[in-house]
């Protein structure tokens, strides 16, 4: 097995100027491909078993970037913990898409220490919201191929009404982070942002527009999205390839904190079915 090389903790510059840690995973060897996996709602680059799956990917020849949004709730000296509720407030999906612009022009840099990189093959993976990012940042930057794993169609489609007239008339609703049982704020701003954007925003509309191979997987069993979403988004671009995996859940069984050594099914089969795919463009 190749020895994985494990950089964590680059400093980088996202949205608004606010910093945000990178962490880097691949092995040594000539033309590897670059992928940049984005984490979902209330996570974070080291939540559960992503630096597992991280390692993994780095295993199997790819160069992988993990990172940590800039306005998740995290700080630097705290990545794993939301002690930054002013950020976790505000963060928009025009934030993140700036993030990701950071990364990426990290990656083209000449800062960029992984020199293995081979410069026509950058994939992105995202997980939950960071799936449905993978699809608009697919639209709007170049990469060459696009996994997602329980990505909802849409953003706020399954948020109650009553739950959004409330927000709109307090300007502030809390998240329950049941992990901890923290109420973390959200401001109105990130619904306003979005709704300023919203043709931009819409997975189902960006995902026809793409015209690199893509990826969709999601767990018959996720208690967060539904199933529905991932037939919704095969059905706006049926040249996409769809992974139905059984009893999978939001997380495909992944926890925080993840204590297994290995990664735990479905997970695995999730993983084998990404890197078979990236690997067969």
């Amino acid at each position: 097995m190749p020895q994985i090389i494990v950089d964590r903790n680059y400093l980088l510059q996202g949205a608004d100027g606010k910093p945000f840690l990178a962490d880097l995973f691949y092995t040594k060897g000539e033309n590897k491909p670059v992928l940049v996996f984005l984490h979902g709602f209330k996570a974070f680059k080291d939540w559960g078993p992503w630096q597992k799956v991280a390692r993994e990917f780095a295993e199997n020849g790819f160069i992988t970037i993990t990172f940590n949004f800039s306005h998740n709730g995290t700080s630097i000296d705290h990545p794993e913990s939301f002690v930054n509720k002013d950020l976790f407030s505000r963060w928009t999906i025009s934030r993140d898409l700036k993030d990701i612009e950071s990364v990426i022009n990290w990656i083209y840099s000449k800062e960029f220490p992984a020199r293995e990189f081979r410069g026509d093959k950058l994939f992105f993976v995202g997980h939950s919201r960071g799936g449905a990012l993978a699809i608009i940042a697919g639209a709007e930057f170049n990469c060459h191929g696009i996994a997602t794993w329980n990505a909802p169609a849409e953003f706020f489609s399954h948020w109650d009404k009553d739950l959004l007239e409330k927000w709109k008339k307090e300007g502030i609703i809390y998240i329950e982070n049941k992990r901890t049982g923290e109420k973390l704020p959200y401001s109105y701003e990130v619904y306003l942002d979005f709704k300023n954007n919203e043709e931009r925003y819409n997975p189902l509309k960006r995902i026809r527009e793409l015209n690199v191979p893509v990826l969709i997987v999601h767990g018959d069993s996720d208690e967060t999205v539904p199933v529905e979403d991932a037939f919704r988004l095969k059905e706006a671009n049926p040249s996409v390839e769809l992974q139905i995996i059984k009893g999978g859940t939001h997380t495909f069984g992944g926890k925080h904190p993840y204590e297994e050594n290995d990664l735990v099914e479905p997970l695995k089969t999730v993983v084998r079915k990404t890197i078979s795919f990236f690997k067969s463009l």
